[in-house]
């Protein structure tokens, strides 16, 4: 992934689906894909916070 910073934001490859962004402590934005939704959930898996994986899972559906 390639990123440009301008500023307080970034602009990503345009081809990478981007759901959002969440601030980082610097005022930086960090761009959340699809893909990185997924792979947490799936780290989530038989941990105690599996059921917060199955509630954002359900309400992604």
């Amino acid at each position: 992934m390639s990123r440009q910073n301008t500023g307080n934001t970034c602009q990503s490859d345009r081809n990478t689906d981007y759901l959002g962004a969440i601030i980082d402590e610097n005022g930086r934005e960090i761009p959340i894909s699809n893909n990185m939704i997924e792979n947490s959930l799936h780290d989530l898996q038989d941990t105690p916070a599996e059921f917060i994986c199955h509630l954002a899972r359900r309400a992604a559906d």
